[in-house]
């Protein structure tokens, strides 16, 4: 019976040893770890896998909500709409069309309404279905009190919309920390706009750890994939409410060269007057405006698919 307990406690403290150490089995940094495999492809390669590491205990229910949009095909065929400072994807379809009524489809009225964020009694979702920020400075913590310890590099993150949201009730959600849809970023700490951990949720890391003798890892293809592709396209999001703004006129693909701005109209590139009086207002609202300009890959990237696996 002696040996039976010994037996026993032996287990339990190897099972203790292996919840409070890095890297032991499933778990990493105090948090349970499930696998996820982004697939990407490129004009010369249609088989790029990211493998990624999502922590479950830190940003549970932003991994919940990518996981429901991924197997609702969300991502599948979109392309990558930023490769310069951070890889953005789940913005554009293959026509570069936004994705706001796909993501309407999914994340429901019915769907979003009976969901809290985490095991608390916050809503999951705002009133225009958009998701609540799950970091620390938005008032979310851990089981502990304290903030993720994931840093941004090489992390996978939630990334937030940039104009106040419209509620379905007619108010207006000013705050985005509650913005987020289903646009997803790798970012590599190397930004300005993805500079606190704090301020995004990050669901998980890019393995850096997986390099074979043929591969690179995860982490390296991922960087190089965004230095091989860095271009000076700029695909324009941005939607003027003001009478008299040039915002929208021109449309919504832009490139720079050394001193001169073109525009692509029916299929060519078309260099824009900057003596105009029209195209200077415009020039100086695209420059104000910068942070809703993507900067398009240098030849197309497309996500193929999303998988998920817990080991």
């Amino acid at each position: 019976m002696k040996r039976v307990l010994k037996g026993l406690f032996a287990a339990a403290l190897s099972v203790g040893l292996c919840f409070s150490t890095v890297g032991c089995g499933n778990v990493k940094d105090g948090s349970k770890i499930e696998k996820c495999v982004i697939t990407l492809a490129t004009e010369s390669d249609s088989n790029i896998q990211i493998e990624v590491e999502l922590y479950m205990n830190y940003t549970g229910s932003t991994i919940e909500h990518f996981k429901y949009l991924a197997g609702n095909n969300y991502y599948n065929d979109t392309i990558v709409s930023n490769a310069k400072d951070y890889i953005e994807f789940g913005l554009l379809d293959s026509s570069r069309n936004t994705l706001d009524d796909k993501y309407a489809a999914i994340i429901t009225n019915d769907y979003a309404s009976k969901l809290k964020l985490g095991s608390g009694d916050r809503n999951r979702y705002t009133s225009a279905n958009t998701i609540v920020g799950e970091f620390f400075n938005n008032g979310v913590q851990d089981k502990d009190g304290k903030g993720s310890p994931l840093t941004l590099d090489g992390a996978l993150v939630l990334k937030r919309g940039l104009q106040n949201v419209k509620n379905s009730d007619g108010s207006v959600t000013e705050f985005a920390e509650d913005t987020g849809k289903g646009v997803m970023a790798f970012t590599f700490g190397t930004t300005s706009y993805f500079s606190s951990a704090s301020d995004f949720a990050i669901l998980g890391k890019v393995v850096k750890d997986n390099a074979t003798d043929d591969e690179k890892s995860s982490y390296d293809r991922l960087k190089d994939l965004m230095t091989d592709n860095a271009s000076t396209e700029y695909y324009y999001t941005f939607v003027c409410e003001e009478a008299g703004h040039k915002c929208n006129e021109y449309g919504h693909r832009f490139r720079k060269t050394d001193d001169e701005m073109e525009r692509y109209v029916d299929g060519e590139w078309v260099v824009m007057d900057s003596k105009d009086e029209d195209v200077k207002t415009f020039l100086d609202e695209f420059e104000a405006n910068g942070k809703y300009a993507s900067v398009l890959p240098k030849t197309e990237i497309t996500i193929k698919s999303i998988e998920f696996k817990k080991k």
